[in-house]
């Protein structure tokens, strides 16, 4: 009995010996649950931040790019335009170049023909070769009527632009409008001073673009402020059936 008694008390005192490391574990095993929670909801919080982050990054580049897009869009656009721009406007200049050699070229024969004849050009040949449909047609209207009333309509010469027989040299040829439509109509006008021995008149051609070919299509008489193409038509707007 004595023997049970002690051992008795021996294991009471063993447990109290033990109490306080098993209050430890247990405070500890509460602690650790604790912080195994607060690691997971750690981890969900981060989880939610990352993916947050990397929609909203992922919205910035998509805005990014497209505004990249934009920007590239309309820089391609504005070089497209100023190449083009560019590309009509040397096209322009050449076209120019060709216009003021071709009436420079017609004028030095004009000059030749002025000088072989005594002073006089062959008008109807010159017309014919160098001016435009619209022009012989008028001008053909004009010849008519003035075979049927007898009365000439011309007083200056277009060509040399002068009332008389004379000599006469073409300088300071300057294109003064050349235009190119979307359509490749072509316009030109060409202004060049007309020398006499005792005079000089400034005149001026206005030119289409007809059969492959710049064509005159009217002359100006810029001295006496003479559209050539108006006149015939006063001339004419009594009888518009001599045009047909």
């Amino acid at each position: 009995m004595h023997y049970f008694f002690h051992n008795n008390l021996a294991v009471r005192n063993f447990y109290v010996t033990l109490r306080p490391i098993f209050r430890t574990i247990k405070v500890f095993n509460k602690i650790l649950k604790r912080l195994v929670c607060i690691f997971f909801i750690a981890l969900l919080i981060d989880a939610c931040l990352i993916w947050a982050c990397c929609k909203l990054f992922g919205i910035g580049i998509s805005i990014g790019d497209s505004n990249m897009a934009d920007a590239s869009q309309t820089i391609l656009t504005d070089s497209v335009a100023k190449a083009d721009y560019k590309s009509s406007e040397i096209a322009l200049q050449v076209e120019s170049g060709i216009v003021l050699e071709h009436v420079r070229n017609i004028f030095d024969i004009v000059k030749h023909e002025s000088v072989n004849l005594g002073g006089s050009v062959d008008n109807d040949l010159l017309d014919k070769t160098y001016c435009s449909k619209s022009w012989n047609d008028l001008l053909a209207a004009v010849r008519r009527k003035e075979f049927r009333t007898n009365n000439l309509f011309f007083e200056v010469n277009h060509w040399t632009m002068t009332y008389e027989t004379n000599l006469v040299r073409f300088d300071e040829f300057e294109v003064k409008c050349c235009y190119i439509d979307a359509d490749n109509e072509r316009l030109a006008s060409v202004q060049f001073t007309v020398y006499t021995p005792d005079n000089y008149i400034p005149a001026r051609v206005d030119l289409v673009y007809e059969d492959g070919e710049w064509k005159i299509d009217n002359f100006h008489h810029l001295k006496y402020a003479m559209n050539m193409k108006e006149c015939m038509w006063e001339y004419l707007h009594n009888d518009h059936s001599e045009f047909i």
